[in-house]
């Protein structure tokens, strides 16, 4: 069992078990503390600074953040003596001169007596206060990940990461709820289908966090594996569909469920294998493929590691020919070639064919180019 401490805030007696912040147990007894960025499913942060408190531990006194500091036997706790007060409104002014158009700093402006802040407004736009709510429950709840800190400094920021964002970030909005300022906006589902998705990633992440296995197994509708080939089906492009189904607001259970039924059925991509690339001919440029070369008329042609012709040659036994190019040619990667008894048209035909295309020579070079007419 939890052991128990006794204090008093504002003067009056307190029982608070072990581990309850000052900011919890003040609650307990109807005390307001204002604070921007505490929230009860969240470790503390301190990073608002609106919930410093004066507190008294036997002989020692100091000012503390309320949402970070435990409770402990014979604390003596005063939330808004006219020091804190003070304190609190050069807090509100910094918050006003970042975040002006925030409602929720203009209210405890209000309530503080601060009319205008002293300090440059950068940005007259701005709502984010830097409290890092929407990163912690994002990391700490969620387990997505997708919102951080970046920079330091006067630079700080909060922003989505780049580099996980896009492929962690499970749409459940649960950042733009927990935001006190509202500067996060996500977009509303577009449809029944997206709504079922964002919900059930939310659920799994929600279940995992209270200790479950993150397994949500119910199934919103019966499918049957789809066929790989439905056939053509007469006039399907004027066919009528349920449009209105797919808006939140008008959808109904009954036209839902039908176009949740349907759309599902688009886990077709899934048991279709993708299509594959034409093969390639090239062949790797070593004394084991040269070896299966025949030894016949034709012409070949070397390229380097990115593919590029770096020579096109015909030969009356390419065989030979390959041979004594893998000795001496230390830039080839790769090789094809091709039989053709008129070797020596083929090999001009190529040539030009390269020079049409790339206008150069294979290899860069234009010294042969005479030798061809």
């Amino acid at each position: 069992m939890a052991q128990v401490y006794n204090l008093t805030i504002n003067d009056q007696q307190v029982k608070a078990e072990e581990g309850t912040t000052i900011l919890d147990a003040a609650r307990s007894i109807g005390i307001d503390i204002p604070t921007l960025c505490s929230h009860p499913l969240l470790k503390p942060l301190g990073a608002c600074r609106l919930c410093i408190v004066e507190i008294k531990d036997g002989n020692r006194s100091l000012v503390g953040t309320s949402c970070t500091f435990l409770v402990a036997e014979g604390l003596e706790v005063k939330t808004d003596t006219p020091e804190i007060h003070e304190a609190r409104k050069v807090l509100i002014e910094l918050l006003l001169a970042r975040a002006p158009k925030a409602k929720i700093i203009q209210r405890l402006a209000k309530e503080y007596g601060v009319e205008n802040t002293r300090l440059k407004t950068e940005d007259t736009g701005e709502l984010c206060i830097l409290c890092g709510l929407c990163a912690r429950i994002c990391d700490e709840v969620v387990g997505a990940s997708a919102i951080n800190f970046i920079n330091r400094g006067v630079n700080r920021e909060i922003a989505f990461n780049p580099e996980v964002s896009s492929e962690s970030c499970v749409g459940c909005g649960v950042c733009t709820t927990i935001c006190p300022t509202q500067c996060l906006e996500i977009e509303k589902p577009y449809g029944v289908i997206s709504a079922i998705e964002m919900g059930r990633k939310a659920a799994i992440s929600i279940d995992s966090y209270l200790g479950g296995n993150g397994i949500i197994d119910e199934e919103l509708a019966e499918l049957k594996k789809p066929e790989p080939f439905i056939g053509k089906v007469p006039d399907f492009s004027n066919r009528l569909r349920t449009i209105e189904s797919c808006s939140l607001d008008a959808a109904t259970k009954e036209n839902a469920l039908f176009e949740a039924k349907r759309c599902m059925q688009c886990d077709l991509r899934l048991q279709i294998s993708c299509i594959k690339s034409p093969p390639e001919h090239y062949l790797e440029f070593n004394a084991e493929n040269v070896g299966k070369v025949p030894e016949i008329s034709g012409v070949f042609q070397l390229l380097d590691n990115d593919k590029k012709v770096t020579m096109i040659k015909g030969a009356m036994n390419i065989k030979e020919a390959l041979d004594e190019a893998i000795e001496g040619n230390n830039d080839a990667a790769w090789f094809e070639w091709e039989a053709d008894e008129m070797f020596t048209k083929r090999e001009s035909e190529l040539i030009q064919q390269y020079m049409q295309k790339y206008g150069e020579m294979p290899g860069g070079g234009m010294d042969e180019l005479d030798d061809l007419f």
